[in-house]
């Protein structure tokens, strides 16, 4: 349900999360993050940058390739 109601106002609080070590709750972060960035205002340069750092790191490191998968998705 995250996935279709994050707004820009949670994006702080979804990228703490993502440190979750169920990789279901990391997919489902990754996808509400998604969709917090593309709705309301857009988020500042440095909290821009901070979410590419994220997608970034769970893309090279992340155990599961779902989550993976959905980084690279997200990050383009």
């Amino acid at each position: 349900a995250l996935e279709r109601i994050a707004d820009h106002t949670v994006i702080d609080e979804l990228l703490t999360a993502l440190d979750d070590p169920s990789s279901a709750i990391r997919f489902s972060l990754v996808g509400a993050l998604g969709h917090a960035v593309t709705t309301g205002i857009a988020p500042t340069e440095t909290l821009g940058d901070t979410l590419q750092r994220r997608l970034e790191d769970l893309l090279q490191k992340d155990t599961d390739p779902g989550v993976r998968s959905r980084a690279e998705a997200s990050g383009r």
